[in-house]
């Protein structure tokens, strides 16, 4: 079987981006047979990417991709054996969350797009409503991720050359809600922390704070753990679906016996992973990062408490 007519190579100058900035994509297009007509495109892509699964324990991954900044970078012929080398600026949106109109999406950084492009340009395949992007987190049930994409059209022309890149979060104030118990039953106690960040902490660091157990009635607890638990919440049919993965784990108290109306505090130091996805809002979906503290109660239901908390990932 004949192989491609040209081959591709794709480099950028970074694989770490922030929302607003840009990224130089350079591609290589080397012709192996005599080309009448080669258009080469670079363009950059945002993905939601969702892991689905059914009751009967398949599971599969949903993509849902689209453009949001390109350029043709060649147009023409080629020779047997000719390099062409080029290069694309492409800008990344600053919006990182879904616009709620189109004045949330104005960049003068982009040309047209859509109906309104140059119809020679890539634009044409890009609507205005597509440019922005959560930055990158990836886990389990859902994830936002970017690559930059080279293609060269026609018959017999390679696969395109794909590039992933990491778009960074940047610091966001911490949310303000208080902790929600989980779990039916009669509360035995109620959990609050405080002391918690004022702003989104940065993958890599570690949450200090402190969890107060205030007990209704007296009980023996085998012990009290905090949780990191990563929440992806996904939106569809009129329903949420909802995956929490346990992230890191502290004991923050062994063998203990709450006293009614007497505050128990304990302080906690807790790793967020470096490799920790930041907190997201997608359009159906968002990530959130949540403390989870268990007071672990033998033979009983353990009385569990979340808070809210938000992970960045930029400097």
């Amino acid at each position: 079987m004949r192989g491609p007519e040209a081959e591709i190579e794709l480099v950028t100058d970074g694989n770490v981006h922030l929302p607003g900035g840009t990224i130089t994509a350079t591609v290589r297009i080397t012709a192996r047979a005599d080309l009448e007509e080669a258009e080469c495109s670079v363009a950059l892509f945002h993905v939601d990417r969702y892991r689905r699964s059914d009751s009967e324990g398949a599971s599969w991954t949903q993509d849902s991709e689209g453009a949001v900044a390109g350029e043709y970078v060649y147009q023409g012929p080629m020779r047997a054996g000719q390099v062409v080398e080029a290069a694309a600026v492409l800008p990344v949106p600053r919006r990182i969350e879904p616009p709620e109109g189109p004045q949330d999406l104005v960049d003068e950084r982009y040309p047209p797009a859509g109906d309104a492009a140059d119809g020679d340009s890539y634009d044409v395949w890009i609507e205005p409503e597509e440019r922005w992007g959560p930055p990158t987190s990836a886990g389990a049930g859902v994830g936002s991720e970017w690559f930059v994409r080279a293609d060269v059209g026609g018959a017999g022309f390679p696969e395109p050359a794909q590039v992933p890149v990491i778009v960074l979060a940047p610091a966001i104030p911490a949310p303000d809600l208080p902790a929600a118990r989980v779990g039916g039953g009669t509360p035995k106690a109620a959990i609050s922390f405080f002391g918690l960040p004022r702003t989104s902490v940065r993958a890599g660091t570690a949450v200090r704070a402190t969890v107060r157990v205030s007990a209704k009635e007296e009980f023996k607890a085998r012990g009290v753990r905090v949780e990191l638990v990563r929440r992806a919440s996904i939106a569809a049919g009129g329903s949420t679906s909802v995956t929490r993965t346990v992230a890191a784990t502290v004991d923050v108290s062994g063998q203990v016996v709450l006293a009614a109306r007497r505050p128990k505090d304990l302080a906690f130091a807790i790793d967020v992973p470096a490799d920790a996805g930041p907190s997201i809002v997608g359009e159906d979906y968002r990530i959130d990062w949540l403390l989870r503290a268990v007071v672990d109660r033998p033979l009983r239901r353990d009385e569990v408490w979340e808070q809210v908390i938000a992970v960045h990932t930029a400097p």
